[in-house]
């Protein structure tokens, strides 16, 4: 399953979903609150939907029919939560609930690179301390110390640190042009000769952070998958629809074989899909509650120990990733300020 160029922003999306909630919670037209919210849109593709969404209910379409006519543009979850509400007059309640797991999901998310920022910018300013002394002082410094005659004038004589730095200092400008290449070329690889899912699966291997986003796909897909069961989606519609809504695309492809199996009778307990490609614990979890005949109490309970562990990597994140970059820091400086006042002490040795 590939997720369309052409979908919404998630914020649009949930932009979409609050009104729609708004409207269904005050019993207000829907086609005539979308086309009042569509004039105060500054995004056209999110006015242009509204007006047709508007447009597609003054002819008398329902709710889902005008959405599923959006195509890819929204999260199939949406569309499912909005069938389930179909004949309840919960739609209101229902989507705001929606809103509520989809904001968790993206405070995980949040949390997690809010973390590595700082040791991103440690790194950064690491680089630029570096830069600064390979360009503007070892070269005076190797001038000075050549002029006088001193250890640096030959590989046998003086520091190996300082005569290492010197040699670098050389090739510097040349070095900085190949980082320069190397991060455009990058770029270009990962942005159009990568796809989306391949770019995914990348980030989902890193260590610490691929942990961290997996467990809040789960903890996002099994929130979905219960806030279904409960208004009595069936399963394998309902699996499959949560799947897609995470974004995930390794979930998209486990969901939709855990719905396959579903489809022809098969159990979650009984499922090789589900027993080998769930976490342990989700899996005893949910299969459990499913020979009890508490399925959504089950996925409700998956999802905060998914919630939980994404949670707990997030914090080991937080804890490491900081000390990292800082003990990186620090061990650069130091060596920076020895291949510097290495050769100073010996100059004053010479004089």
């Amino acid at each position: 399953m590939s997720v369309s160029r052409d979908r919404l922003p998630a914020h649009e999306v949930n932009e979409l979903a609050h009104a729609l909630a708004q409207l269904a919670s005050h019993g207000l037209p829907l086609g005539d609150g979308l086309r009042a919210l569509a004039e105060d849109v500054p995004q056209r593709r999110m006015r242009r939907m509204l007006l047709e969404l508007a447009d597609a209910l003054a002819r008398g379409d329902s709710l889902e029919k005008a959405l599923a006519e959006q195509g890819g543009r929204l999260p199939p979850a949406l569309l499912g939560i909005v069938r389930a509400s179909a004949g309840s007059q919960r739609l209101g309640e229902l989507l705001e609930e929606y809103l509520l797991l989809e904001s968790q999901a993206a405070e995980l998310r949040r949390r997690m690179w809010v973390a590595l920022s700082y040791p991103m910018a440690l790194c950064l300013f690491c680089f630029a301390i570096i830069s600064f002394v390979e360009l503007a002082v070892v070269p005076q410094l190797a001038e000075l110390t050549n002029s006088t005659g001193s250890f640096m004038s030959t590989a046998d004589r003086g520091p190996r640190l300082s005569i290492f730095m010197t040699q670098i200092s050389k090739q510097y400008p040349a070095f900085l042009v190949g980082v320069g290449a190397a991060i455009v070329m990058l770029t270009v690889l990962f942005r159009f000769f990568l796809s989306h899912a391949v770019r995914q699966r990348l980030r989902q291997r890193i260590p610490l952070i691929g942990a961290a986003l997996r467990w809040t796909s789960w903890a996002h897909f099994c929130s979905i998958v219960a806030l279904l069961l409960e208004h009595r989606t069936p399963l394998a519609e309902a699996l499959k629809l949560a799947g897609q809504g995470t974004g995930n695309f390794d979930l998209v492809e486990t969901s939709g074989l855990m719905a396959q199996d579903s489809s022809t009778g098969v159990s979650l307990r009984g499922s090789y899909y589900a027993r080998a490609r769930m976490p342990a614990s989700l899996y005893e979890m949910v299969s459990g509650a499913e020979s009890q005949g508490t399925l959504p109490q089950g996925f409700r309970a998956a999802a905060r120990m998914a919630s939980a562990r994404a949670q707990m990597q997030t914090g080991l994140v937080l804890l490491v990733a900081p000390w990292l970059g800082f003990m990186a820091v620090s061990i650069l400086v130091v060596l920076c300020m020895l291949a510097i006042f290495l050769p100073m002490v010996n100059l004053l040795r010479f004089f």
